[in-house]
């Protein structure tokens, strides 16, 4: 899969760490010194340039990508830079990360142009209430809507199965 990310910051380098082995990737960030930090440690591509700035996601390539994320320290920055995106290469999935449960909200009602939108904040709130839910858990994951709720537990060995 062609990747586009726009962002080269913390959040950045967490998904180029995560997609790097299986994907193509091209990274679009303001910064040249974190494009060259990004390049010295993962074989993607690095341009700098605003996100922002549809003449230079175009002179990126964000017109050739499957997938467009724009994750940003800035909502506004990720907001347009992701409906831009999504014009200029028709037919890839975009998402975008906020902090603004706002931005939230309207994309829910359909007034954001853009397919994913992830919230920092919402998500560790998610991930808090899920910790607090089943607080011995190891780790908890949802699925199905808040319907399936799988959960990762340390058992010692030797436990009776009573503690299970």
């Amino acid at each position: 899969m062609r990747i586009f990310l726009i962002g080269a910051g913390q959040v950045g380098f967490a998904v180029v760490e995560a997609l790097h082995h299986d994907h193509e990737i091209t990274v679009l960030d303001t910064e040249p010194s974190r494009l060259a930090a990004l390049a010295e440690r993962y074989d993607v591509a690095t341009v700098e340039g605003d996100g922002t700035s549809r003449r230079d996601l175009a002179a990126a390539g964000v017109q050739n990508a499957d997938l467009v994320i724009a994750c940003t320290s800035r909502d506004e920055v990720n907001l347009v830079a992701g409906m831009f995106a999504r014009r200029e290469a028709r037919g890839a999935t975009t998402v975008i990360r906020t902090s603004n449960v706002e931005y939230v909200e309207l994309w829910r009602v359909g007034q954001l142009d853009v397919d994913f939108v992830v919230c920092s904040e919402l998500e560790t709130a998610h991930a808090i209430s899920r910790i607090i839910g089943v607080p011995a858990a190891r780790q908890t994951d949802i699925f199905a809507e808040g319907q399936v709720q799988i959960v990762e537990f340390d058992v010692e060995e030797g436990a009776s199965e009573d503690v299970l």
